[in-house]
């Protein structure tokens, strides 16, 4: 959608929204879901050309992931909204070489995966699949959504050593409100919006998804990383996780969200981590 285009369209909901508020909360819910495939840069076909594929079952439907033979213990890489097991292939050869076995998932409406939609709990509870389909998890490293991902199955049940969040929203609240501002949302519909995703997620989901507050029931040592020049999460998301579940805290400068996920010293960083915890 051009900038035109999406004016047209915030402009046409900022004023439906006080109109006609549960029409727009419905539709804002429905699209909220909805995720986009892209195109695959070079880099990450040679990644994934190293990489054995394979299909895991889980409650909706077969998730797609890649894998990087290893004789240690299972490291699993989810990555972020919109992306793709791929996208966390350069972890690959350092986390091999270094004794693990390393697996990336595609979420649901990822990559591979089934759907074209997702959300913070249907994805932990892939997560959740995975683990019963591969057995023990010694680590999770999660990008943006994914570390939200992996923070919230590590809160439901899954059982990991190590939580590595990069870039990673604090709390659901937070996506709620990003995401009224971008619609231009009056008051009205975004409460029945949030209405909704009680409805479907039940009264509790704001709490579940707010990692201030599992933060300390937290069983997985954790490393949280974020740039402070990132433009897509603000950093102070990865203070108030580390705050609320005494987890390690790295901050980089210049890495933005995403170019941080190919840096040399974040992968030894998270490669040193994820090792110490084999012997915690």
């Amino acid at each position: 959608m051009n900038q035109s285009a999406l004016k047209v369209m915030q402009s046409t909901i900022a004023v439906a929204s006080y109109l006609a508020p549960s029409f727009c909360a419905r539709l804002a819910f429905r699209q909220w879901f909805k995720t986009h495939r892209y195109n695959v840069p070079k880099r990450e076909i040679t990644w994934a050309s190293t990489a054995k594929q394979i299909s895991i079952p889980s409650e909706q439907g077969q998730l797609n992931a890649l894998v990087w033979s290893g004789t240690g213990p299972k490291v699993v890489l989810v990555h972020g909204w919109n992306g793709r097991a791929s996208q966390m292939g350069a972890f690959a050869k350092p986390l091999c070489e270094a004794g693990f076995e390393v697996v990336a998932i595609d979420l649901p409406g990822h990559g591979g995966s089934y759907g074209n939609t997702s959300s913070l709990p249907l994805s932990a509870q892939a997560l959740s699949d995975v683990e019963q389909f591969l057995g023990p998890i010694h680590a999770l490293v999660g990008h943006s959504f994914g570390g939200a991902v992996s923070l919230l199955a590590v809160s439901e049940g899954l059982q990991a050593k190590a939580v590595v969040t990069i870039g990673s929203p604090s709390k659901l609240e937070w996506l709620l409100d990003i995401y009224a501002e971008f619609l231009h949302l009056g008051p009205s519909a975004k409460r029945k919006l949030a209405g909704l995703l009680e409805d479907k997620y039940g009264p509790d989901v704001w709490q579940r998804c707010d990692f201030e507050l599992t933060g300390p029931d937290l069983k997985a040592n954790a490393l949280i990383i974020h740039d402070s020049h990132d433009k897509e999460v603000p950093d102070y998301h990865a203070d108030i996780i580390a705050k609320a579940s005494s987890a390690h805290l790295l901050k980089t400068s210049g890495l933005g969200h995403t170019r941080i996920l190919r840096n040399q010293n974040i992968m030894e960083e998270i490669v040193n981590f994820i090792s110490a915890q084999k012997y915690s």
